[in-house]
């Protein structure tokens, strides 16, 4: 589990595209969050690394572990 979270994980599931993410997830209240953005990240019915590598530069990423 992420330091800071606490007992709660906060995430965002559903609609999360390359086109939405940063402001989608600017609103979140939580510092430490969790996505669910794989259909988001499909083109044609295939996971495309093009648009996972967008998402994560849009997003900001921090790995924890």
């Amino acid at each position: 589990r992420p330091p800071g979270v606490g007992s709660r994980l906060v995430g965002y599931a559903g609609g999360l595209r390359p086109e939405n993410i940063e402001e989608e997830i600017h609103g979140m209240k939580s510092a430490n969050f969790w996505t669910d953005a794989e259909t988001g990240a499909r083109t044609n019915d295939w996971l495309d690394l093009d648009r996972v590598e967008y998402m994560l530069e849009r997003g900001g990423v921090h790995r924890y572990g």
